[in-house]
């Protein structure tokens, strides 16, 4: 199984296209109502460069953005996805215990958001481990690619692995795909 690990903000959506919603609301071509409807939506200049990357490898999508944390987000997307022939297939879990990383041989100390339950249990919310788990608990993954502008809690898992959009450039584009 190839797998696309995918963050939203900054892969398929950008600054740089919300700016040029704006002014279209502002010139009176676009509502208001539609401007704060589609602002943060993925957008055919990086759907299809995604869609590219589907159909080349037969990737399955898990969505790694913090849009996972709302089913309607992700009904949103499957909507807007299901016009280019890909969905999401899963998402990845909502932090990751210390000790679970240690036992992986990963020092709980290089992480890059560290925190503490009420019990005094460690955990983080890093991205990079939160694919680590996904990856541990999903051995056939034969490869594998992470599609994120941020990467500072992903750098510490995987140097390689990632590839690095520009939230106020264009975010994912051809020559990325």
């Amino acid at each position: 199984m190839k797998v696309i690990f995918l963050d939203i903000d900054g892969v398929l959506n950008s600054a740089k296209h919300i700016h040029e919603l704006w002014d279209k609301k502002e010139s009176g071509e676009i509502s208001v109502d539609t401007y704060w409807k589609i602002n943060d939506l993925p957008y055919e200049g990086t759907l299809l460069p995604l869609q590219k990357i589907v159909q080349k490898t037969g990737a399955i999508i898990v969505l790694s953005s913090t849009w996972r944390f709302s089913h309607g987000k992700i009904n949103q997307l499957n909507q807007i996805f299901e016009d280019y022939g890909f969905q999401i297939a899963d998402t990845t879990d909502d932090g990751v215990w210390d000790s679970w990383l240690v036992d992986m041989g990963f020092d709980f100390n290089k992480c890059y958001s560290k925190h503490t339950n009420k019990h005094g249990e460690k955990y983080t919310t890093d991205r990079g481990a939160e694919i680590m788990l996904w990856l541990h608990n999903h051995p056939d993954v034969e490869s594998f690619v992470i599609l994120d502008d941020d990467i500072a809690d992903i750098k510490p898992y995987y140097t390689e692995e990632h590839i690095q959009t520009d939230f106020y450039g264009e975010a994912l584009n051809m020559e990325c795909a």
